[in-house]
């Protein structure tokens, strides 16, 4: 009969070891992903892309971004007039059948800068009594949510100190 020496444990046991890790890659992880106990990476990567969304000074009015800067820094920001259709046009992209997420899009296609969103922020809320921000994260998807992030985040921010 032969002895089991410390070669033929380490052998047993990375095989083990080896067998586990193809069993959760190849098994376990892809059922996790489905039932949704575990968030695949895109899912990860799109919540990621929301929080960075929520994360951008721009969602407060203009009154609090201003106080979180200098006495002195320079803001480029819509007029009234112009932010207040912006905000219209968001609000009456919502439907209770189908939203038109496109036209949402183009509302943040069609500025400039970062520090814009905050003008139509302060307009949202005015007409419509509304947080954007949690009007967007409410009625939209993550991936969705991801689309206005790199949107905005392509811009220029608009603030010079």
């Amino acid at each position: 009969m032969r002895k089991i020496g410390a070669s033929d444990l380490n052998i047993n046991t990375a095989l083990i070891i080896g067998a586990a890790i193809g069993a959760y890659f190849l098994v376990l992880k892809p059922i996790l992903e489905k039932t949704g106990i575990k968030k695949t990476a895109s899912e990860e990567a799109e919540e990621k892309a929301a929080e960075e969304l929520k994360n951008i000074g721009i969602w407060n009015t203009q009154e609090s971004l201003m106080r979180k800067y200098p006495q002195g820094t320079t803001f480029k920001l819509l007029t009234v007039s112009i932010a207040d259709q912006f905000a219209k046009n968001i609000y009456n992209s919502w439907s209770y059948i189908n939203d038109d997420e496109e036209k949402v899009y183009a509302q943040f296609r069609a500025l400039n800068y970062q520090s814009q969103v905050s003008s139509i922020v302060n307009a949202y809320y005015r007409l419509f009594n509304k947080d954007l921000y949690q009007t967007l994260y409410t009625k939209l998807s993550d991936s969705e949510l991801t689309t206005i992030t790199n949107i905005i985040s392509n811009k220029p921010s608009g603030i010079q100190k």
